[in-house]
């Protein structure tokens, strides 16, 4: 005969002392009842956990731009600058994304990263004069003056999308080291500051791009 033994362990064990048994009660006769157990020491190992795929959207609260003449919005993101209003100095704007990540089990361990987030205005050109798009890894908090100085903990230069109606898809170990920074050190979130290498080219004219907020991490 063969039994099968459907068992759930409760962990791991390298060396378990196992035995089965039959007849416990002894209500069969037999001759020598000595050998209705059988001793084996088993290896336990854990079974392989899935990687799971979490999308967290940013939050539209703390999405947004700030210039460097103070002033800013909620919502859809600025990064470049803009035409000199006679009396004012000139003006450059840098773009903020903000992701909760409440939704990552504690104790997990990130594998990849992919960030996206979706351009849906080019003006002028801020790709030919300012160069490329630079992420930086900063813990702003709330959307303000603090928010468009504060020091960059780390950067990262993006290839460029040049054209309107067009996404950023970014997947790089760089983005999983900052989400796992972020959670090691207890934050709430991870943050992002957008902004051009070149932040002002002097010539007085509109060069900026639009980001839709509501950009996506997973």
């Amino acid at each position: 005969h063969v039994a099968t033994v459907l068992w759930t362990p409760s962990s791991s064990y390298p060396s378990l002392a196992t035995e089965a048994r039959v007849d416990v009660g002894e209500e069969v006769p037999e001759g020598n009842p000595n050998n209705n157990r059988l001793s084996a020491n088993v290896q336990v190992v854990e079974a392989p956990v899935e990687p799971e795929t979490i999308t967290i959207r940013s939050d539209g609260a703390l999405d947004g731009y700030w210039t460097n003449g103070g002033v800013g919005g909620q919502g859809e993101l600025f990064v470049g600058n803009n035409e000199v209003v006679t009396g004012t100095e000139p003006l450059f704007a840098r773009g903020f994304i903000s992701f909760e990540l409440g939704e990552i089990p504690a104790g997990a361990t990130v594998q990849n990263v992919e960030l996206r987030f979706f351009q849906q205005n080019v003006e002028g050109d801020p790709y030919g004069k300012l160069g490329n798009l630079t992420l930086e890894h900063v813990i702003y908090g709330s959307l303000d003056d603090a928010a468009f100085g504060i020091p960059a903990m780390a950067s990262a230069e993006v290839a460029q999308q040049t054209a309107p109606g067009e996404w950023y898809i970014l997947a790089d170990n760089t983005f999983v080291s900052w989400v796992e920074a972020d959670l090691a050190a207890g934050h709430p979130s991870s943050q992002l500051r957008l902004r051009f290498a070149v932040e002002l080219d002097g010539d007085d004219q509109d060069d900026w791009i639009s980001i839709a907020p509501g950009g996506a991490l997973q």
